[in-house]
């Protein structure tokens, strides 16, 4: 038995493809919309719709093109929901609208404070669906980093690094961190998905694998998972920060400054948890990494 329409955008990229397979497995039967600024956009008709598309902070795009990526397209595409009557609209954000520096878990009632134009134009783009909300239902969803097979940017450049046995800088015990595995992603936006509409007519959900931990730790379970003990190398913050690039390439946040966030909201009221463990996880994107390097 089908559990409806699902029509997702975005569904080429690394979260989206996952989406797909997901949501084709479980039951839905699933279309993939075309959503490009600055042209039509169509929705079928009563479709739960899963908003994906945009830039991602890694792009190396100025501000005003993230802001017609993220917040523009995000508005049109909301638009094209409630044209098509859509049942429900999902959009994935992203936990950088929280700013920096969490090591207190933030929920989602915790205020915006994006740093950078990447994070700055998610925000804008909460604001707006927050705004024009009336008609079909808003579930806004903020992972922190999301790794997963395919994955890209610095946590795809920190496997390499580790896997060739490259020496780490770290900060002992520094940066406690949320991270989300794509599967448990994916699993959490299909159940978001299924409750959506609620008495509310825009929820924000925070998603994370349940297991935070800092930069070194991270290091040390995917040197296991890779077969390569990570070889970590303790030195003084400000020189961490500067080592390997890791830190600001990309657009990308200090993986030495705590970002933790808090989802009981989602487990209490959906009773939800996570399909996989962080390690679990780890050793999954280990595995995807092993099999590109040996077709390389």
């Amino acid at each position: 038995m089908s559990l409806g329409l699902a029509c997702v955008d975005g569904a080429s990229g690394f979260i989206g493809s996952h989406l797909t397979a997901h949501l084709r497995a479980v039951g839905w039967e699933v279309e993939e919309a075309s959503v490009r600024a600055g042209r039509p956009i169509a929705m079928p008709q009563g479709a739960t719709v899963f908003h994906l598309a945009g830039l991602a902070h890694d792009a190396g795009a100025d501000g005003r093109t993230l802001m017609r990526a993220n917040r523009d397209l995000t508005l049109a595409a909301y638009e094209a929901a409630v044209l098509a009557e859509a049942r429900a609209f999902v959009h994935v954000s992203s936990a950088t609208v929280l700013g920096r520096g969490h090591d207190v878990p933030a929920d989602e009632r915790a205020p915006l404070n994006p740093a950078g134009a990447y994070a700055v134009s998610k925000a804008e783009a909460e604001m707006a669906l927050r705004e024009a909300v009336g008609g079909v239902p808003v579930a806004i969803v903020r992972p922190p980093l999301v790794y997963g097979a395919g994955v890209k940017a610095n946590f795809l450049r920190l496997l390499g690094w580790i896997a060739r046995r490259r020496p780490v800088p770290v900060v002992a015990n520094a940066g406690r961190r949320s991270f989300v595995s794509v599967g448990n992603l994916t699993h959490a936006l299909d159940a978001i998905a299924r409750a959506t509409p609620t008495q509310e007519p825009c929820i924000i959900w925070h998603v994370r694998d349940g297991a935070d931990v800092a930069f070194d730790e991270l290091c040390r379970r995917l040197g296991d998972a890779l077969g390569a003990p990570a070889r970590t190398w303790r030195v003084p913050q400000p020189l961490a920060s500067l080592g390997l690039g890791l830190a600001r390439q990309g657009g990308g946040s200090n993986p030495f400054e705590a970002f933790r966030l808090d989802d009981t909201l989602l487990r209490r009221e959906l009773d939800w948890r996570p399909l996989e463990s962080l390690d679990k996880g780890l050793g999954e994107v280990a595995r995807w990494f092993r099999t590109v390097e040996a077709g390389a």
